[in-house]
């Protein structure tokens, strides 16, 4: 499920995976974003003349979140066919929304994360994430909004230009025989 959200975008991933496996795939996913969202938007600064902010930040927690859930047929009066079908969900039903506490506090690592980084919540995820454009470290953050407690997270910030460089050179191998 990829939900927009003006200046930002929520990415919800569920299964049955040990979370360390979810984990390594969100960084992978993380990554393809980023390198895709700063070719999109340099294409743009080019092909408008104006410097948009080619810079991320990325929160992950996991826990439980509740679906807004609507018969689909009350879909069509509200939205075009492509954004109903895109909004469909099991079941004959379409997914709107999610909320709770695990949202919440992905919200406010990604505003810690910002600009360029990731924060990701250490009580969701059971060691420290290895990836290889990611170098994450340890801190602690205070005042979060709406959590009372310090909250030790794992931090990075992410390299575009090492993680481009690996991609065009994955590219210019070519198929191995």
């Amino acid at each position: 499920f990829i939900k927009p959200l003006g200046d930002g975008a929520m990415i919800l991933m569920g299964g049955s995976e040990p979370p360390g496996a979810t984990l390594a795939k969100l960084l992978d996913l993380v990554c393809d974003v980023e390198l895709r969202f700063q070719e999109r938007l340099a294409g743009a600064n080019l092909r408008y003349g104006a410097a948009m902010g080619t810079r991320l930040g990325w929160g992950i927690a996991q826990g439980d979140v509740t679906a807004v859930r609507v018969p689909a047929e009350r879909l069509e009066p509200a939205f075009s066919e492509e954004e109903a079908r895109f909004a469909r969900g099991l079941r004959g039903h379409a997914v709107l929304d999610y909320y709770g506490p695990a949202l919440n506090l992905a919200k406010r690592l990604c505003d810690s994360a910002r600009p360029d980084g990731i924060c990701i919540d250490q009580s969701s995820f059971g060691s420290v994430p290895e990836h290889p454009y990611f170098r994450f470290g340890e801190r602690r953050l205070k005042n979060l909004r709406g959590i009372a407690s310090t909250l030790p997270v794992w931090f990075s910030r992410f390299d575009a230009g090492k993680a481009r460089g690996a991609q065009e050179s994955a590219k210019s191998d070519g198929p191995k025989r």
